[in-house]
């Protein structure tokens, strides 16, 4: 009974991930962008944001998927940054990012 436990086990974790990377490349080739924190596209996630104080005192945000956004823990501010690097986002704005992404996982502890 064990085996066949870890059998259907195995079986769910597979399925999960090679239908995430079939939907993932159907987004990539559609050309959708993806969320900076899971790399999972946007024809298949739902995006919320993490707001922050940009230029002129008004608020911006960044998107992120809502999945991610549930669990503050988890966000990986490196990765988050790499990719607005990768968009060519000002510093200032970067640096106010990371201190909005901190302050909400300092909120979620």
């Amino acid at each position: 009974m064990y085996f066949i436990e870890r059998v259907c086990v195995m079986y769910r974790f597979i399925k999960y991930f090679i239908y995430r990377f079939v939907k993932n490349c159907i987004g990539f080739f559609d050309g959708y962008g993806s969320c900076p924190n899971c790399g999972d596209r946007w024809n298949w996630k739902t995006s919320g944001s993490i707001t922050f104080e940009g230029d002129c005192s008004s608020s911006s945000g960044v998107m992120v998927c809502n999945e991610c956004l549930s669990e503050p823990p988890k966000l990986v501010v490196d990765r988050i940054v790499k990719d607005l690097k990768h968009s060519m986002w000002p510093q200032n704005e970067i640096e106010s990012v990371k201190m909005a992404i901190n302050t909400l996982k300092a909120t979620h502890t």
